[in-house]
C-alpha cells in the first residue's frame, strides 16, 4: 500500500508530503524515491546537500520502521511525512521537518553503541550526526513518531557539477 499527498499552502510557503508505506524492506528505498522526487519538486535536485541528506536520514528512519516499528497485533505500515517549515514560523532558518510514524509503543528509538563487527546499530548515529535535531514523540497509544530536522537553505541549491548529458565535470583534486 502507498499513497503520497502532497499539499501545498501558498499564504506561508508550508510545503507537507505525507504517505502510508507498507512496513517491508523495499519501502525504505520506496520512501528515499519518494522523498527526492518531493524536494526535486520544491527545487532542491537529488544532488543538492538538502537532498542527499535528508535521503539518508529517510532510509534509516524508514528501516527502522520497518524492523522495529510495529507491534504483532497491529497494520504493518508506517506514516512518512516531510514538511519544509518557513522561518517566519518561530525559526531562524527554513526547516526541513521528517516524520516517520509506528504503531509501536514498545520499543523508543536510542543511540546505539555498535561495535565494528556489529551488523546493525550505526543507523541513529548517522541520523543525529546529519540532523541538525532528532527526537522521539510519543503518540500513546497509537505509537510514535521518530522525527529529524535539517536547516534548509533560504533558495535551493545551485545544480551540482554536472553537464547537461548528466556526465560528472571534472573537479579540482580529482581525475
Amino acid at each position: 500500500m502507498t499513497s503520497g499527498t502532497p499539499t501545498s499552502e501558498s499564504a506561508s510557503r508550508t510545503d507537507t508530503f505525507e504517505c502510508t508505506l507498507e512496513s517491508v524492506p523495499q519501502s525504505a528505498r520506496r520512501a528515499r524515491h519518494l522523498a527526492t522526487s518531493c524536494l526535486a519538486d520544491w527545487g532542491w535536485g537529488p544532488d543538492t546537500q538538502l537532498s542527499l541528506s535528508a535521503a539518508l536520514i529517510i532510509g534509516e528512519l524508514t528501516a527502522n520502521a520497518v524492523v522495529h516499528g510495529h507491534a504483532d497485533d497491529t497494520s504493518a505500515t508506517f506514516h512518512f511525512r516531510m514538511r519544509l517549515i518557513p522561518a517566519d514560523e518561530g525559526r531562524s532558518v527554513t526547516t526541513l521537518r521528517i516524520d516517520v510514524t509506528d504503531s509501536d509503543t514498545r520499543q523508543r528509538p536510542r543511540l546505539g553503541d555498535a561495535s565494528l563487527e556489529a551488523r546493525s546499530g550505526r543507523g541513529l548515529l548517522l541520523v543525529a550526526g546529519i540532523a541538525d535535531r532528532w527526537g522521539c514523540d510519543d503518540n500513546s497509544p497509537s505509537g510514535k513518531t521518530v522525527w529529524a530536522e535539517l536547516a534548509a537553505p533560504k533558495e535551493p541549491d545551485p545544480p551540482s557539477g554536472r553537464s547537461s548529458a548528466g556526465a560528472s565535470m571534472s573537479s579540482p583534486g580529482r581525475r
